[in-house]
């Protein structure tokens, strides 16, 4: 089955198309539909886990590793350091720390290095209900940087995979 995705944005939406069905949804349905296919994800793709529904969060993270120097940079320019850092938080995940690192200048690696090695480090220090709060704050972070990648890709200004 061949499924075609279609943004529209006169009116703000996804056409869906496959076979002769064609379905059109919101951004947040979309991402609602998108979110819980990635739950099924185990048994299609080897090698792919979802063990907890923050993981639905963690595979378009990823897709980060496969973007380009250029894309990447962009990308840094429209998300907010907080969230940067929340978001490699929730990924503890070293190589993507490194990729995203590598494409900043020597001064603000450094800085947000650090804010990340704080972020950590209060993070371990903070009682288990804190700690539930950190991490659905970064959740969000990530679900914003999420949603920055894919704006920079419907504004035709990085060339998504």
């Amino acid at each position: 089955m061949d499924v075609k995705i279609d943004f529209v944005p006169e009116a703000g939406l996804y056409h869906l198309t496959f076979d002769h069905a064609r379905v059109s949804l919101s951004r947040a349905e979309l991402e609602a539909l998108v979110l819980q296919a990635v739950k099924h994800l185990p048994g299609l793709v080897p090698g792919v886990e979802v063990t907890e529904d923050e993981d639905v969060y963690r595979i378009p993270m990823r897709r980060l590793m496969d973007m380009g120097d250029r894309d990447i940079q962009l990308l840094l320019r429209e998300v907010q350091s907080e969230d940067l850092v929340k978001a490699l938080w929730f990924m503890d995940d070293p190589a993507l720390s490194e990729r995203v690192f590598a494409n900043l200048s020597h001064r603000t690696r450094e800085v947000l290095q650090g804010d990340l090695k704080d972020f950590a480090a209060i993070h371990a220090r903070l009682g288990e209900r804190a700690q539930a709060k950190n991490r659905g704050e970064a959740v969000e972070a990530a679900k914003r940087l999420i949603a920055a990648i894919h704006a920079l890709g419907e504004n035709g200004q990085a060339a998504l995979l």
